[in-house]
């Protein structure tokens, strides 16, 4: 026994050396980004150091001359990734809910169309898109980046696939209580799937707020530029700044590291809860 405990100890230890060599591997890359946006350009030119020599406050000043412009770029960050998140988490469920627990005409055939969107890459579907906008005349406009992206079909497919667990039983008794088919979504299908949509809105939230080709063929004008282009922008304005475009590129992270840490919890949950499903 005394053998096993420390056989069970020694594979612990080892496990928790590699997994910390792992994570600082993948920090690197952050610890450097943060290293470069205080350090000055003549610094960062000049060689490879984790730690700053000379702290310097260059790359933040540098975007705050542009400060107009990065609360533009960042409100309509903000504004086209929190709309699309809760439109397509909420078109989500409610299409999982209606796969899964409603009987309808061709509802398979509908159901796989819905699938082949996750086949199709988003440069095959983007001319149609694009010339779909200028007939909208929702060219170089903000809801030319929300409309395309409200219906997720991996959203609709994850919660079609945890919808379907839920007891039919206990919808048919809220039923018989006089609970509606609202009330019943709300009140018992959500709390069921509330991790699964979760996850699914950290998912969403990161993949669009770092979007770059979708806005970039839509937006010509700067103040409707969002913070990827203007970090993009912002290089080709300032091509020797090194420090600035570091800057402006942790801007860009932290609202994505904030939501995570907030979410952590639900999110953790729901992969679990993916993977085994």
């Amino acid at each position: 026994m005394n053998r096993k405990n420390t056989r069970f100890n020694a594979l612990g230890t080892l496990t928790v050396c590699v997994m910390g060599v792992l994570s600082a591997i993948m920090l690197l890359p952050f610890v450097w980004m943060l290293s470069l946006a205080f350090k000055s350009n003549t610094e960062i030119i000049s060689g490879f150091s984790i730690i700053p020599h000379q702290w310097s406050s260059n790359g933040f000043r540098s975007v705050l001359e542009k400060g107009s412009m990065v609360l533009y770029w960042f409100r309509n960050s903000l504004i086209v990734t929190v709309s699309i998140t809760a439109l397509a988490v909420s078109t989500s469920a409610i299409a999982g809910y209606l796969f899964a627990k409603f009987q309808f005409k061709a509802k398979t055939a509908i159901f796989l169309l819905f699938l082949s969107g996750m086949m199709v890459p988003f440069q095959v579907t983007m001319i149609p898109v694009f010339l779909l906008m200028k007939e909208l005349n929702l060219l170089n406009s903000i809801w030319a980046l929300i409309l395309p992206a409200i219906v997720s079909p991996f959203g609709i497919f994850l919660s079609r696939q945890f919808i379907e667990v839920v007891p039919t039983e206990v919808m048919e008794a809220a039923r018989i209580d006089g609970a509606g088919e609202y009330r019943t979504f709300f009140r018992i299908i959500i709390p069921q799937i509330l991790p699964i949509l979760s996850a699914l809105s950290v998912f969403l939230f990161i993949q669009y707020w770092n979007d770059y080709l979708w806005p970039l063929i839509i937006l010509n004008e700067q103040k409707k530029m969002t913070l990827s282009l203007g970090l993009q922008y912002f290089g080709n304005m300032n091509a020797t700044d090194y420090a600035g475009t570091m800057f402006m590129a942790l801007i860009i992270m932290a609202p994505i590291i904030i939501l995570f840490l907030c979410f952590q919890k639900q999110f953790i949950k729901g992969i679990t809860l993916t993977g085994m499903k």
